[in-house]
């Protein structure tokens, strides 16, 4: 069995902006530091603490700028995503429970007081699936009377450093 902790074990949250105002935003990469869980055999238990979600930076063409946004904006953002849109006072878990059957992992995850199924290919070692917040109950963030918005589907990339 081993023990999964952030050292070994990857989790990133992708959200893009759209809307009339998404030229001032930021489509940003978001990474779970504060996660445990544990792979047996093909078996995979990962549980993380949604208030250890923090903006890593800027995503574009594949990469992450960590110098933007800065470390105000990252914080106000961090802020934002965990009152308003995963709202941590209520739910203060994120948890997966499955196994790897080949190259496809499948099982429930349960985030925002909703449990789903859940499925997803492992390509070159990263296990990449789209998440439907709406799913979840979760109400995608906006501002500027919606004319800044996050996209219902988020994508997230799952890697595995054994």
């Amino acid at each position: 069995m081993v023990e999964l902790t952030p050292k070994n074990l990857k989790v990133v949250v992708f959200p893009e902006r759209e809307g009339m105002l998404s030229p001032i935003g930021h489509d940003l990469a978001i990474v779970a530091t504060q996660l445990t869980g544990t792979l047996d055999g093909d078996k995979i238990v990962v549980e993380f603490d949604p208030k250890g979600l923090k903006v890593l930076g800027n995503f574009s063409g594949g990469r992450i700028d960590e110098s933007t946004p800065g470390d105000k904006d990252k914080r106000k953002i961090e802020d934002n995503m965990l009152s308003d849109v995963l709202e941590t006072k209520r739910h203060t878990s994120i948890r997966f429970e499955g196994s790897r059957e080949g190259s496809r992992v499948t099982g429930k995850l349960s985030l925002h007081g909703v449990t789903k199924d859940v499925s997803a290919d492992v390509v070159d070692g990263v296990c990449r699936f789209v998440l439907h917040q709406p799913d979840y109950n979760i109400t995608p963030y906006k501002a500027f009377l919606g004319q800044l918005r996050i996209k219902a589907d988020v994508r997230v990339e799952v890697t595995l450093m054994t």
